[in-house]
């Protein structure tokens, strides 16, 4: 619950503004980077909160394939092809 209103304080409030710019400067700015790996640590325990931060750091890719494990097909036996996967970040 915590991760939720920490997300919703990140997006919306306009005090936070220079942080969500630093995030969208994620791949030119090694302090965006630093900053988007130790918040994703803390979030990619909610997979909501980590499809948000994925989003507003403009980490696309990374977004789509948390989309694709988390929400994969499911198989014969009911349980989902990836399954409830940790996706590790990847440094571009």
């Amino acid at each position: 619950m915590l991760v939720q209103t920490l997300t919703l304080i990140l997006i919306t409030t306009p005090e936070l503004a220079p942080l969500r710019s630093l995030l969208k400067g994620l791949r030119t700015n090694k302090a965006g980077q630093a900053f988007f790996e130790s918040l994703y640590r803390s979030w990619s325990h909610n997979a909501v909160a980590t499809l948000a931060l994925c989003l507003l750091a403009q980490a696309y890719h990374h977004a789509r394939d948390l989309v694709q494990i988390l929400y994969a097909p499911r198989s014969r036996n009911g349980r989902g092809v990836g399954g409830k996967a940790h996706i590790a970040c990847n440094r571009h």
